[in-house]
This record gives structure tokens, sequence and C-alpha cells, in this order.
């Protein structure tokens, strides 16, 4: 018997007598299961960054260092966008604006990734074209922690505080997510 329903049994033993299994099971939406309890170890985190990214706050490089694991920093190139370049004005304008976001991605990530590891972190970080949502969904598989800037593609206001593609991606991972 788990340490919670031991406690649970030992506080409404008197109170319900009987009813115990039934008042537990009424109740055992808002009680924590076992599993629950467990702090799950974290060896990956991933982390998607952009153009939107805002520096990395000291809260968060706090609660990383306390993990001590591994960092995949991603910048994605939205494909969607280049697309729409190529049809708008041409494969050339196309070219010149990937060049320019391959150019801010490279110095982000390397912005970035100093910081974390200037604070001793171990950062892998990685840079192509893609579907910024889909992408960091499927790549979030892979790792146990996802740590996205609540401005991760595209600004935010006082008035919607997540980003539309935070919060689909929110919706989507099955990994523990922080939002920055």
């Amino acid at each position: 018997m788990g340490y919670y329903s031991s406690l649970i049994q030992r506080k409404f033993r008197d109170l319900v007598g009987s009813r115990y299994e039934s008042v537990r099971m009424e109740y055992s939406d808002f009680l924590a299961s076992e599993e629950e309890m467990k702090i799950p170890s974290v060896n990956s985190i991933l982390m998607p960054v952009d153009s939107f990214t805002e520096d990395i706050p000291d809260v968060l490089m706090e609660v990383l260092e306390s993990y001590e694991a591994r960092i995949h920093m991603v910048y994605i190139i939205d494909s969607d966008v280049l697309d729409l370049i190529d049809e708008m004005v041409g494969e050339e304008v196309r070219s010149r604006y990937r060049e320019k976001k391959e150019n801010f991605g490279v110095e982000i990530l390397k912005q970035l990734s100093g910081r974390l590891e200037g604070s001793g972190l171990r950062v892998q970080t990685q840079l192509f074209t893609g579907s910024k949502i889909e992408d960091v969904v499927r790549l979030s598989e892979n790792h146990d922690l996802l740590a996205i800037n609540q401005g991760y593609g595209s600004q935010v206001s006082n008035n919607q505080p997540l980003s539309p593609e935070v919060s689909q991606i929110n919706h989507r991972v099955r990994q523990s997510i922080i939002i920055y």
C-alpha cells in the first residue's frame, strides 16, 4: 500500500468506517496517485528557439542546472514561410531570406548555447528547415522535457500571453513542458 493510501486510510478510518473505499474513489480525481508523486528522471531536454525567443531567464537557468541533463537546442526555419516567399516574389528572394535566417539562427544558437554551456550544461545545437509545430512535437518524443519560450513562433501581447504555436505544441506533446 502506498504512502498516501496508507495516510488516507489512517486519517479517515474512524470517520467513515466502512465507507472508506467509496470516499477514496469519489475523491480520487483530487488525490495524486503514487506514480504521479514520483519525480521523473530528466536526461534530455528539447529547447526550440527562434527570432521571437528572448534571452533565457535566470530562473530557468537554475531549473535546467538542477536537472543536469543534455539540452538539444534547435532553430527551425519555417518552410511554409519560405514557400510563400517563393510563390509571391520568386526563388532569388527566397534564397536571400533563407540565408539571412540561417545566419540569424546560427547567431542565436551560439549566443544561447554559450550561456547554457557557461553554466556547465551540455548543449547540442541544430538548425534546419521544417515546420515549427510539427517538428517540435516530433522531436519532443525523444526527450524527457520540453522548455519553450512563450513567444516561440510569433509575438505575444498582454491579451495573449502565449503564441498560438506554443499553445498548439502544449496541447499535443506528451512530455512535461516548461513555458518561460
